[in-house]
Order: structure tokens, then C-alpha cells, then sequence
């Protein structure tokens, strides 16, 4: 069964269904970029002189994200407590078929939390100019809320109790002062995100 049969569409949380930031952190894409920094650690392996060079190609070949099923590995994944262990069994099984020397080499001095971790930012790192969109957009609008309604009288609360009267237009104005200051904050770390590699 192919990832896409198991995919999460939001039915139980739609807040962000459909949206280009939930399609690139989806299921499927969690799967992909952890192939993608098992087939990385393979190159950087063969590059070393480590193992064969043709071994890359080999696990390049089993390497995309729709050979494998999203909920199968979510269900194996409480023995461990990640996706990344029956994640590499699949992997493994898939390439011993065609060349076991390659599926021997596949994570050999890695951990499963270099890959877990790296796997995390490096789908972040892909999300990054969506997500600072979409924070441009929400501070658009956040902007006219508060232009729009700074004269509106609306209730104020302190720890749930009504206090003195204030402005929708300020509490709009507060929403955009935290969107925008995480919109510097997700600009400064864009191209920092760190690699987490402790090894074996």
C-alpha cells in the first residue's frame, strides 16, 4: 500500500488542510527527507572512500518516498519510539534484493537520531519561503484588521475575568507585533539550520 492511500487530509484538524506548508510537511514528505539524509550519508560514505562508489546509485534506486507505507511504519515505529528504525528495515529489505553489499552499507555509523533530526530540519529548511509567505500574508491582513476596527470597543480579560474596555483594532494590532516578530525570528535561523550528527 502506497503512502497516498494513508495520507492525512486534515479531516480531524483542517486549520491547515490543503495548504502549500501542510503538503510539504506531510507523511510523505517526512518519509522522503528521511531517505533523502540516509542517501546523503551513503554519498558522503562513498565520497570518504568508505564503501563501494557504486553503492549510492544502488540505494538511490529505493529511495522515494511512494515505495513505502506511511502507516505501516507509524504502527512499527512505537517498538523503537521512531520511524526511522522500520523505516531502514524497508530500505534495507528493498535494496538487499537487487544488491546486498549496498543494503550492508546503508546507515552504517549513523544513529537514529542523526537521521530523525536531520530528516526534521531539512524538511524545515523546505517549508521556510512558504511559511515566510504565508506570515507576510497573515501580517497583511492582521494590519488592516487593526486599521479597520482601532476604534471598535470590544472587551478586554485578564485571566478570564472582564476588565477595562479596549480595541479589537489593538488586540488585532498584538496578533501582528507576534507574527511579525516570528517572521524576523524564522529569517534569522533560514540558512542556519543546524545538521545533528552525533554518529554511532
Amino acid at each position: 500500500m502506497k503512502t497516498a492511500d494513508n495520507a492525512d487530509f486534515g479531516l480531524l484538524s483542517p486549520a491547515t488542510a490543503g495548504t502549500a506548508v501542510s503538503r510539504l510537511t506531510s507523511d510523505s514528505n517526512f518519509i522522503q527527507a528521511m531517505l533523502d539524509v540516509e542517501l546523503e550519508w551513503v554519498r558522503v560514505l562513498a565520497d570518504g572512500g568508505y564503501i563501494d562508489a557504486g553503492i549510492p546509485a544502488a540505494v538511490a534506486a529505493a529511495s522515494t518516498a511512494d515505495q513505502y507505507d506511511a502507516a505501516g511504519l507509524a504502527e512499527r515505529a512505537q517498538g523503537g519510539g521512531n520511524p526511522v528504525i522500520p523505516l531502514l528495515a524497508d530500505l534495507r529489505a528493498l535494496v538487499k534484493a537487487g544488491n546486498p553489499a549496498a543494503a550492508a552499507a546503508i546507515h552504517k555509523g549513523a544513529t537514529s537520531q542523526d537521521i530523525l533530526d536531520s530528516a526534521l530540519l531539512l524538511m524545515a529548511k523546505r517549508a521556510l519561503d512558504v511559511i515566510q509567505t504565508d506570515l507576510k500574508s497573515a501580517a497583511r491582513s492582521l494590519a488592516r484588521l487593526a486599521d479597520d476596527h482601532r476604534g471598535t470597543i470590544t472587551v478586554a480579560r485578564t485571566l478570564t475575568q472582564h476588565s477595562l474596555p479596549s480595541t479589537f483594532g489593538l488586540k488585532a494590532a498584538n496578533w501582528l507585533s507576534g507574527v511579525g516578530q516570528a517572521g524576523v525570528r524564522l529569517g534569522e535561523v533560514a540558512g542556519r539550520l543546524p545538521l545533528q550528527w552525533g554518529g554511532a
